[in-house]
Order: structure tokens, then sequence, then C-alpha cells
């Protein structure tokens, strides 16, 4: 392989035979030597062996390579001791896996990562106390849990809302996670999304019977177990007429997600953000929004949208124009009508990014102080284009602040205008 590299190098590249001859070795090339390739949350990687080399968002430390800076536009290098078999990202941390043996890097501050408290952050892939064979890691940056061949659940991070029982406030190293009904194995585990605070963390635990059972803050009926509790009430069983199979939840509303698409939602429900109608603030039994098609729901900051086979549904706040240009300040299930594929969406407070399938970001609602990257307006009544912005591939929020990651750069919405970080 070293001999024909040199022999491509030392050609002509005007010669058209040696263009195609290179194309083929590289391409050679690559199949034999690219073990993996994973891009998720903003961050790209590419592992040859025990090499990896990764690039992109950097928050929190988490491509691994050493580096303190928040995006890597260039591809840096780390080396580990085993070959790596699979990559898990996410927003703040992530997890490489080695034949089962778990390296972890990014925040750390409450022990999430598994590997003790050797220090908030970690820059570089550190091995987690764990001596067992993983093969799936579930996290929402502050509780995580690690799932082994033998089908059994370990959890490190905070436990202190959640309160799952037998497992101490805040592990740092990985401690087993009991099933709350005996005998019958844990099959997943849901976390709130990490936009969630801590006093409002919540966990579902869904075992081979199909039977889920939640943990954690329940103050406005957001477990989904037909009651209001604070944390610590213990595991309560969710109670729907059929397979659960993902569930949403920002700490104050919930969405159960059913095997035939149908949608239930429970929690918090001022502002209408769960789609039922009426004026009940909270809801503590699921109730049924959607009767089928639903392939995802996002939710957070008093807002809703469910994407379905027919459509995109809204529902929640709108005083701020933060979801249609209708002048209605609440909206329940409303078709959106957006003439774009919405691949992601990020609400905030009063306002809305939009990440759409052509790699754009569209923005509307509240916008006084220029936070949707757009000047000398201060409403946006309808969804509007983002100048400045092309092949956006990811949006997080960031202390108030709408980050994009686009065209290999970092850029932020802030004070009127598209201001690039790295």
């Amino acid at each position: 392989m070293i001999l024909i590299n040199r022999i491509m190098i030392r050609a002509s590249v005007k010669n058209p035979i040696f263009y195609l001859c290179k194309r083929f070795h590289c391409a050679l090339r690559d199949f034999d030597t690219h073990s993996l390739h994973m891009s998720g949350c903003g961050s790209d990687f590419l592992a040859y062996g025990p090499d990896i080399v990764g690039k992109g968002l950097n928050r929190a430390g988490k491509l691994g390579v050493g580096s303190v800076e928040p995006f890597l536009s260039q591809r840096e290098c780390v080396r580990l001791p085993k070959p790596i078999t699979h990559i898990y990202p996410f927003p703040t941390a992530t997890f490489f896996s080695a034949n089962g043996d778990i390296y972890a890097c990014g925040a750390n501050d409450v022990g999430q990562l598994g590997v003790g408290f050797a220090s908030p952050v970690l820059y570089r892939p550190t091995p987690i106390h764990l001596n067992r064979h993983i093969k799936s890691i579930v996290t929402n940056g502050r509780s995580t849990a690690f799932l082994d061949r033998d089908g059994g659940w370990h959890f490190t991070g905070d436990n202190a809302t959640l309160q799952l029982p037998s497992v101490p406030i805040q592990p740092a190293v990985p401690v087993p996670i009991p099933s709350p009904a005996p005998g019958m194995p844990i099959r997943s585990i849901t976390f709130t999304q990490p936009s969630a605070a801590p006093e409002e963390a919540g966990a579902w635990l869904t075992l081979d019977s199909g039977d889920v059972y939640a943990v954690g803050d329940n103050r406005s009926g957001q477990l989904g177990i037909g009651k209001l509790s604070g944390p610590g009430g213990g595991p309560g069983k969710v109670l729907l007429a059929g397979t659960i199979t993902r569930i949403v939840s920002d700490g104050w509303a919930s969405f159960f997600i059913l095997e035939t698409g149908a949608v239930y939602a429970a929690g918090w429900n001022k502002v209408g953000q769960l789609g039922v109608p009426g004026s009940a603030a909270s809801v503590p039994q699921p109730r049924l929004i959607c009767w089928g098609g639903a392939t995802k729901v996002v939710t957070a900051a008093g807002c809703t949208l469910i994407t379905t086979r027919d459509g995109l549904l809204v529902s929640g706040a709108n005083d701020r124009a933060q979801l249609a240009s209708s002048s209605s300040y609440r909206l329940t299930l409303a078709q959106t009508g957006w003439p774009f594929i919405v691949s992601d969406v990020l609400f905030m407070d009063g306002s809305t990014v939009i990440l759409t399938g052509g790699g754009q970001i569209m923005v509307m609602g509240d916008n006084r102080r220029g936070q949707l990257g757009i000047a000398n307006v201060r409403r946006i009544r309808s969804a509007a284009c983002v100048p400045f912005i092309r092949d956006a591939s990811y949006i997080y929020c960031d202390s108030g602040v709408a980050h994009v990651v686009a065209g290999g750069r970092l850029v932020a919405l802030r004070g009127g205008a598209v201001q690039e970080i790295f």
C-alpha cells in the first residue's frame, strides 16, 4: 500500500487515466482503513482502528482531542488503547466503545460520565468504572444509563430529583438500576431532554413486558401516572392502552408516542402546549391528542410541534407569533402551512428557530434583542430566512442564544446579526 501511494504521488495529475486510478485507489484505501464514521450533535468522527479524528462542535471538550475551543474546523486526532467499534455522540459528551469497553469525554460536573469525580470536564477519553460489555447508552447531559450485554442497566450522575430506588443521590461511577417489577428486565430508559432544569428531571423505564414506570418530578403530572406528586414518590406506572415506543418531555410537558403513531400528552398545559382542549393547567392522566401517523414531537418553552404523515401541527403559546402569524395567542393542534421541510426546531422564550431540510435557518417570533439574527425587526410574524447561513446541520441553545453549525463553522444569532464564533 505504501509503494502504491508513492507511485500515485509521483504520477502526472494531468493524465486522465491517472485521475481514475487515483480515485479508485482512494476508495480502496478508505475501505481498507476507515473502520467507522459517525456524525451527530454537531460533531463528526472518523475512527481508524484505535485512532479517532474529530472536528466540529466541541462543547465541554466532547471531541476528546484535548482542545478547549468550542468548535474545530479542522480534524484533530486522539488515540485510544483499543480499536473503536462504536461512537455515541451527545450534546455535551461523547462515549467511545471498544468492543464494549467505554471511554468518555465531555461534561462531568455531577459525575455523569461514570469515570468518577476526576474533573468537571474531561478533554480526553477516559475509561468508565464499569467492568461490563456495554451495548447501549442514554443520557440527558446530567444523568446517564448504560445497558450491558446481559440486559442490566447501570446509572451514574444526578439522581437527586429522579430518586431511582436503591441508587445513591449522585453516583460518579455506574451502579445497578433495579427493575420496578422484580423479575421483569428493563428494556429501555428515557430521560427528560437536556433543556429541562435539574429540579424538573424525570425518567421512564420500559420493561420487557411493555409496561412503563416513571420516576422524578411530577408536580404538573408530567410523568403521566395519573396523579400529582413531588420527587421521591417511587416508581409510578403509566397506564395507556397500547405499546409506547417513544417518550418526549421537557420536564413540564410529556408526550407518549404509541407504535400506531397515536400521541398522548400529560403535564403542564397552562398555555396549551399539550394540545389538549380546555383550560386545565395540569393534565396528570395522559390524554389522546393525535389518533395516528405521528413520527416526531418537539416541545420546549410552552410550544410543541408534532410531525405527522399528513403535515405539521403546533400547539401552545403564540403571544409573540412564535408559532404562526395567527392573531390567536394560544394554538391547539393547528396546521403550520410552512412551505419547507422541517429537520429540527428550537423553541426559546417567545422565539422559534427552524432548521430546514435544505440546510437553511428560518426564524419567527420575538426579536426585540435581535436574538433571531435579523436586524431592525422587533417581531417576525411569519417564517423568515436568516441570511448568510447555508448548509446548516445542527442547532442548539446555549445561555439563551441560538447557535448554528453550518458549512464548517459555528455561528450565533444575536444582536440582529449572524456572528461567527469559529
